[in-house]
């Protein structure tokens, strides 16, 4: 979606969110209230995860940054990345459970 968006197809873009969101409430009455929070964390997990590689990768200048800044994303980047690891390894669990089923 993000290459579509890039090329101007946003008619296509919106398509798909559509669809999407057509598809996930489908299927949403027949989910738990924990499988519905589940999903919507991975949603907002996903989100997060491209819009802050997109901002970094594209936002060069931010390199030296407000050291109010710096000091805030220091201690939020390692929180993260001392989680990363272990998130990761839950995720890939939970995935293969799912595709094993």
């Amino acid at each position: 979606m993000r290459a579509q968006m890039r090329n101007g197809d946003l008619g296509w873009c919106l398509q798909e969110l559509k669809e999407r969101n057509r598809i996930r409430n489908e299927g949403s009455a027949e989910l738990s209230e924990v499988e519905k929070k589940i999903l919507r964390d991975l949603e907002i997990t996903q989100g997060c995860m491209g819009r802050i590689s997109l901002k970094l990768t594209s936002q060069g200048d931010l390199g030296g940054g407000q050291p109010a800044f710096r000091v805030q994303a220091e201690v939020l980047i390692d929180g993260v990345l001392s989680r990363i690891d272990k998130f990761s390894q839950v995720l890939r669990g939970f995935y293969d459970r799912f595709r094993q089923a």
